[in-house]
């Protein structure tokens, strides 16, 4: 049938026989794959949609494709988002309406290696602070002069967080690069209008 101004959530797919008109209230969210005739002012996130006439001013993430490519196969305002494919025999208006469509690389994963490169930073920049302060500290011991209790401590506490920031860092290493790995997988990216 029809879905208006609602949410819809699914563990698997979900398939609206007619149009969905969400009056920017209407949400779906699936896990698997998304079906209407048309939508109109909705929030869409699958791994597939299939959309049979048009969408209009809406939002629709997949994390693979989006078709609409039947009828009008019309895509006109809101934002488009896909990782692989986007299939249209029309995207945009010459009207003043606003279309905005990504393919490659989901925000997400954007947002992702975004924050690890910062997190990356900001470990190389305490690392760097620390091992200053743990040179100034032997440099003393070298020359012969016994650091004060509070010194050695500040150094113990130096050189253990000094380990625990270096592991913190290969971790966070290791997310950044299955991170552009899974950025290199959408190179291939397409954007098609018939």
């Amino acid at each position: 049938g029809k879905a208006g101004a609602c949410e819809l959530i699914s563990g698997g797919n979900i398939l609206i026989k007619k149009g969905f008109i969400g009056r920017n209230k209407g949400t779906a969210k699936a896990a698997g794959d998304f079906f209407a005739k048309f939508i109109e002012n909705v929030s869409v996130e699958a791994e597939n949609v299939r959309i049979y006439e048009a969408v209009m001013h809406s939002k629709i993430k997949a994390r693979d494709s989006i078709e609409v490519t039947e009828g009008k196969g019309l895509i006109v305002g809101g934002k488009i988002t896909a990782r692989n494919q986007i299939t249209a025999n029309l995207i945009g208006s010459s009207l003043a309406t606003k279309t905005l469509v990504e393919i490659g690389m989901m925000p997400e994963l954007k947002e992702k290696l975004k924050e690890a490169k910062d997190k990356n930073q900001k470990l190389i920049d305490d690392l760097n602070k620390i091992q200053k302060s743990v040179e100034l500290l032997e440099n003393i011991q070298k020359r012969g002069i016994k650091l004060p209790a509070n010194k050695r401590h500040l150094l113990e506490k130096l050189e253990t967080a000094s380990v625990q920031l270096t592991d913190e860092k290969r971790e966070n290493e290791a997310v950044l690069e299955k991170l552009k790995e899974e950025i290199n997988v959408s190179t291939k990216a397409l954007v098609h209008v018939k």
